[in-house]
């Protein structure tokens, strides 16, 4: 190359003599230095190597310059090319030697999608398996001596070659748990199916043995893509909801489901337990997903199977109108959405909730942070225009806390604690005097009067309320009420603590 056209290269690329050799070291062409310098990744490894710190700046300038060579050659995948400037930052002198031969193997190879992954797969599988093709594959990768270890565990030695870039990828997604990944992996669906498990295992991390071996396998074929969105929905707990997807509705109405799921958020594993019960056609799950919706967005409820069935979470979107009911006393009901055990799920606990519509305009609400309470409160009185009669509030408990969620702002905060009893006072302006306060929570009335417990501590805060709340670990058996539908007394599994209103 006569010296002019070197100097002109020179300057063109910005490179020092230094860079230059480094990229003839290994065989790469001008091509591939077009191409590699379309990645600010790989520019920022060389600077680091090279300490040059305004390599990575002058080859940004390129690429803004320059956009023709990033569309020239945009279907190479940028995690191709990481392993790559990884491979180059760990080589050893004889991985190396490797890498110089399959470059030296590759001449003539047309520069596409992923060749720099093959150059280097090709080199690291000859350490792997001793075999080194004349001309490397488009699907070999990097698959490190202990990777590949692990998985001989588990899978057939012609099988990790075959498929040697797909368990590379699962490989970086599971880490500790390759292992166990390996061992769940269902190997006759990597043929057809091979890129939705590593979109699969990409989103679930951890999770993925597990989202293996629920997998729906008979719904695979036909909807792959909305498989691969419950794993970005659901991440690592994805096996749990594929463990429990209702077949027979999804077939009918896949998006329904899914849809169904968005809505449901951590609370779809008991939706989906739930939905054949009371769910059967596609009609049936669109007018579902139109009453879910809105009690999600006006009351922040994701625990639809609560209600079994659609009538009361219907009947919830009516209190949204000031002219329903107007006679009635008004009603809140605040429920957790943190619910594992599924307490605040049962056919009875419904019924009695159920009932206080004789008396009561009752608004349903869901709340996973304390401020959700309040908030709700708040806008029942703006909606009704009227001060809140009944309020009950339903979560697990203990003598000085109620739990809302597993989620907040801070983790205090998905708690109600003595700390908040003040708040019920600052908001008593939303609440009748005589607001009837019910905590559907174990143990929140432990030592009644005697003891500091969370009963008393909003009792204090208002002291004409009259409180109900359990003494000991326990659950709701009835509301009693009289003729006019309204509360007089509420029984528990265990004894009742009764704060009743000072005289």
């Amino acid at each position: 190359m006569p010296a002019a056209q070197k100097k002109s290269e020179k300057q063109e690329y910005l490179l020092s003599k230094a860079q230059l050799r480094v990229f003839r070291k290994y065989g790469l062409s001008r091509e591939h230095l077009e191409l590699l310098r379309s990645y600010p990744f790989f520019t920022a490894f060389l600077a680091k190597r090279l300490d040059k710190e305004t390599f990575e700046q002058d080859f940004r300038k390129m690429i803004l310059e320059n956009q023709r060579i990033k569309e020239k050659f945009k279907g190479f995948k940028t995690s191709d090319l990481e392993m790559f400037a990884e491979e180059l930052a760990l080589a050893t002198p004889k991985e190396k030697g490797l890498l110089r031969r399959a470059f030296g193997k590759a001449k003539g190879v047309a520069v596409g999608t992923a060749l720099v992954a093959s150059l280097v797969g090709a080199a690291k599988k000859a350490e792997a398996v001793n075999v080194l093709p004349s001309v490397p594959g488009k699907h070999m990768v990097i698959l490190d001596r202990h990777t590949y270890d692990i998985a001989r565990e588990f899978l057939p030695e012609g099988f990790i070659i075959k498929y040697q870039r797909q368990l590379y990828l699962i490989s970086k997604a599971t880490g500790n748990d390759f292992d166990i990944a390996c061992a769940k992996l269902p190997k006759d669906l990597m043929e057809n199916y091979g890129d939705i498990l590593v979109a699969i295992a990409q989103e679930t991390g951890h999770g993925t043995a597990y989202a293996f071996e629920t997998l729906p396998r008979d719904l695979l074929p036909a909807y792959p893509s909305i498989l691969v969105d419950f794993a970005k929905l659901f991440k690592a707990k994805t096996g749990d909801v594929y463990k429990v997807i209702p077949r027979n509705l999804f077939k009918i109405h896949p998006h329904g489901v899914f849809k169904a799921a968005e809505l449901a958020e951590e609370a779809t594993v008991q939706l989906f337990d739930y939905l054949p019960a009371f769910i059967h056609t596609k009609d049936d799950l669109d007018t579902a997903l139109q009453i879910w919706e809105a009690n999600k967005r006006y009351f922040g409820i994701t625990h639809f199977h609560r209600y079994f069935g659609t009538d009361l979470l219907e009947y919830n979107l009516l209190g949204r109108y000031r002219h329903h009911m107007p006679g009635k006393r008004v009603g809140v009901m605040v429920n957790n959405r943190n619910d594992e055990t599924g307490a605040f799920a049962s056919r009875h606990h419904n019924k009695q909730v159920d009932k206080l519509r004789k008396g009561y305009k009752i608004s349903l609400y869901e709340a996973n942070h304390e401020d959700g309470v309040f908030t709700a409160l708040k806008d029942t009185y703006e909606r009704s225009g009227k001060k809140v009669s009944l309020l009950i509030l339903g979560g697990h408990g203990n003598q000085f806390t109620l739990q809302l969620g597993k989620t907040g702002k801070t983790f205090e905060s998905v708690f109600l604690d003595l700390t908040d009893a003040k708040q019920f006072k600052r908001y008593e302006q939303f609440l009748t005097r005589d607001v009837i306060i019910i905590l559907l929570s174990c143990e929140t009335g432990k030592g009644k009067e005697f003891e500091k417990n969370l009963a008393n501590a909003i009792k204090k805060a208002l002291p004409d309320s009259s409180l109900y709340a359990p003494t000991d670990r326990t659950h709701l058996e009835k509301f009693t009420l009289d003729r006019r539908g309204e509360i007089i007394a509420v029984v528990f599994g265990s004894e009742t603590y009764v704060a009743l209103a000072d005289e």
